[in-house]
């Protein structure tokens, strides 16, 4: 049983990311597991799961795909690897395990090293889960600005000062921001999120 972060023991780790491209993706090819990013500069770090970790990982080794992700929303592990180099980070694969596994699986390690390159953090985010027929339907109340009748909500956490503001409405959020409801709803119904220089935006 696993009593601290110092008793992590990762299945394999590569401190050459350049070098082993092709060994870390033949390692990891159709394998399903949780991964984690170390910036060997700043300790911070990213914990990521994926079905096929071969295919996850070969996303990182393309600056195209990268900034297209950026241009689309925010990513802070991105945005790590797009400013720093690649030899300033090492790679971990804390687990393999069953698919219906995964999602506790990576919970469990989100919980434990408290990433800070996740800026999601619940383990559903990361993993391509499609909607059920509620979420969605919650989704487009939130886009249409409407407050919903099944509790959905939207949390405002201030960066700073760690402040929690939680709205009925997107209307009433976006509001309070300053934004359009349809802009703050696009955002949530396609990333999960919305972020500002000062603000997260979640749903609650």
């Amino acid at each position: 049983m696993i009593k601290n972060r110092l008793e992590v023991l990762p299945v394999k780790t590569y401190n050459f990311l350049l070098r082993d491209k092709v060994l870390i993706l033949k390692d990891n090819k159709n394998k399903t597991g949780v991964y984690r990013w170390i910036n060997k500069i700043t300790n911070k770090s990213y914990v990521g799961a994926s079905f096929n970790l071969s295919y996850r990982l070969k996303n990182y080794y393309s600056t195209k795909y990268m900034q297209n992700k950026l241009l689309a929303g925010n990513s802070l592990i991105y945005y790590a690897f797009l400013n720093y180099e690649y030899s300033d980070f090492y790679l971990e694969i804390l687990e393999y395990c069953d698919k219906q596994d995964i999602v506790n699986k990576e919970q469990y390690y989100i919980d434990l090293f408290k990433p800070e390159y996740n800026i999601l953090k619940y383990a559903r985010s990361s993993l391509g889960f499609k909607h059920s027929a509620a979420t969605k339907n919650l989704m487009r109340m939130a886009k249409l600005g409407k407050t919903n009748s099944l509790g959905y909500s939207l949390k405002i956490e201030n960066k700073y000062t760690r402040d929690i503001i939680v709205y009925s409405s997107i209307k009433q959020a976006a509001k309070s921001l300053g934004y359009h409801p349809s802009t703050l709803g696009q955002a949530l119904r396609t990333h999960q999120f919305f972020e500002t220089t000062k603000h997260l935006i979640t749903r609650n």
